[in-house]
């Protein structure tokens, strides 16, 4: 009964890695192209 427990946890915890790690990567490309953006816009000012 307990090895099922463990196992059950054990499936979460790997479906949730490659969840967060999406998460991140989107975070991490939406402020890469915010910054991007900001860029051009003071190039474009001056």
């Amino acid at each position: 009964m307990n090895t099922t427990l463990q196992s059950s946890a054990a499936q979460v915890m790997l479906a949730l890695i490659p969840i967060v790690g999406i998460g991140i990567g989107g975070v991490v490309i939406f402020f890469s192209l915010l910054w991007h953006h900001h860029e051009v816009k003071l190039q474009i000012k001056m």
